[in-house]
């Protein structure tokens, strides 16, 4: 037999657990998160990326890659991985200069360049052989984006302050004005 203690938990085990408090704040919860990773995409940064190669095309593996904002002075150090490819990033935006070295190779440093928000900027190098003393000043980067299919544009003050072009005022064809009047409606052309 049983007892009335044993009755008593066995009844409450089988109640329905009422959820009906807790769904607005999980909903509330998962959109949080989903507006999160949205907001963490419109950061103000972007990478540099690039392969480094020998003058007979082949990679070179190993090499250090420094990306240095000239305005703040602060460098990001990477290597070429064994395919000879490097990525520097995440970076702030504003202006980097790179510079390659790796033994036996002359250290290839590329004039300062713009990085602007969100671009994934492709800089190739093609090393020298020769000491590591010697380098090579490269002043050209090429413009193209080749790195992904995203549109962008960075807005100056003086596009956002330019007035914009008057339309001219039209109406469209076969518009009426009503009049209600004693509860009859009456059209005007």
């Amino acid at each position: 037999m049983q007892n009335d203690s044993q009755r008593g938990s066995r009844s409450q085990a089988r109640q329905p657990v009422k959820l009906s408090g807790q769904v607005p704040f999980i909903v509330a919860l998962c959109i949080c998160f989903s507006l999160g990773e949205i907001a963490s995409a419109q950061k103000d940064e972007a990478s540099i990326v690039g392969t480094v190669e020998d003058p007979s095309g082949a990679v070179v593996p190993g090499a250090q890659v420094t990306a240095t904002d000239v305005d703040r002075g602060t460098s990001f150090v990477t290597s070429t991985g064994t395919s000879g490819n490097y990525v520097a990033g995440p970076l702030k935006i504003g202006r980097y200069r790179v510079k390659v070295s790796k033994k036996d190779f002359k250290t290839v440093i590329i004039a300062p360049f713009e990085l602007q928000v969100g671009q994934r900027k492709e800089v190739n190098v093609k090393l020298e052989i020769g000491e590591v003393m010697q380098s090579v000043n490269i002043n050209a980067v090429p413009a193209l984006e080749t790195q992904t299919s995203d549109l962008g544009q960075v807005i100056d003050n003086r596009t956002i302050t330019r007035p914009a072009p008057e339309w001219p005022k039209l109406q469209p064809i076969g518009a009426t004005r009503c009049r209600y009047r004693s509860g009859r409606a009456r059209s005007r052309k």
